[in-house]
């Protein structure tokens, strides 16, 4: 890619979240990647990364950038996946194979928590989420904000979830209310509140050298921070869920690249 063009293409990036195309010089993709700052991110590669060997070796063959902007870097993260399925750039190393969970929310068993199978079955799901950790930790801390797996009949639960309920005053009465109100926070992606508990928690178990506890609750803050992020690409279906390119108008059309020997 000629310097001068280059420094063009590095002052036009958009400085907010989406993913970039490496060319070729017959537009083809040699490397689709996700940013949550496309500008900070692409100018890396000719900058702080251009020692590593792979990215050396890419370099001289990028004829031109392209930028597609996103609602957010979970944005960003599945339209990385769908494109690199879609057209299996020479140059990615990794498959974009993240897997895709939602959140179930069940009446009957009264339940909460983070599935991989995301065909109807019973209750609501909400999602999908790209990334198992970060969508478990997240659902980790709405389960105990909204403990409904609690408000089962007494009978039915182990000593210990008889115990916590007790402690935590809730019980068959307090299902409906409790799956609404997880619902809605979910729906709304309004967790401040938990959130501001959970950095309470977090630091306070630091002070006291309770380190595990301490990342447990970041990681829980960092989840509930990434299922709240917009998308606008992956959506559930009755069959599992799908991704549709064609809602970011701004997206490239591309031919499928062949695999170079």
């Amino acid at each position: 890619m000629p310097e001068a063009a280059l420094a063009r293409a590095l002052d036009d990036l958009p400085a907010g979240p989406g993913v970039y195309f490496f060319l070729d010089q017959a537009g083809r993709p040699l490397y689709v990647g996700r940013a949550a700052s496309l500008r900070r991110r692409v100018r890396s590669y000719w900058g702080a990364r251009a020692d590593r060997w792979y990215i050396r070796r890419m370099l001289p063959r990028v004829a031109r950038i392209e930028t597609v902007a996103a609602a957010s870097e979970h944005e960003a993260a599945f339209l990385e996946r769908a494109l690199i399925a879609r057209d299996d750039p020479p140059c990615n190393r990794s498959a974009g194979t993240e897997s895709v969970s939602a959140i179930r929310v069940t009446a009957d068993p009264p339940a909460l928590g983070a599935v991989h199978e995301l065909t109807p079955g019973g209750g609501r799901l909400y999602g999908p989420y790209l990334g198992w950790e970060r969508t478990h930790a997240a659902a980790r801390a709405l389960a105990r904000a909204y403990p409904v797996h609690l408000c089962a009949p007494p009978e039915s639960l182990a000593t210990l979830q008889r115990d916590l309920a007790r402690t935590r005053g809730v019980g068959p009465a307090d299902r409906d209310r409790l799956l609404r109100e997880a619902g809605s926070a979910i729906e709304r992606r309004s967790f401040d509140p938990l959130v501001e508990r959970l950095e309470r928690e977090r630091d306070d178990a630091a002070a006291r050298e309770r380190y595990e506890l301490a990342a447990e609750r970041q990681a829980e803050i960092e989840g509930l921070g990434w299922i709240a992020q917009p998308q606008r690409v992956a959506m559930l279906t009755p069959e599992g869920w799908r991704t549709d390119l064609a809602s970011c108008p701004a997206f490239p059309a591309r031919r499928r690249p062949r695999r170079e020997s």
